[in-house]
């Protein structure tokens, strides 16, 4: 962090930095989720549950 800088001034330098490069014509957006990344989403939060859950009773 710049010396004299306080950290709103820098968190807005660099909001500032990522619009200016998403609003670029020549930007790449990232892939939109589809079915199965959803579901691998779930399914892994579902086996942490399970897991945390197996933790406490054993």
């Amino acid at each position: 962090m710049k010396k004299g800088t306080s950290s709103q001034e820098t968190l807005e330098q660099a909001i500032e930095t990522r619009i200016q490069e998403m609003e670029d014509p020549d930007y790449v957006f990232p892939k939109r989720f589809h079915r199965l990344d959803y579901l691998s989403v779930a399914g892994t939060a579902l086996v942490c549950l399970l897991l945390i859950l197996l933790g406490r009773y054993c």
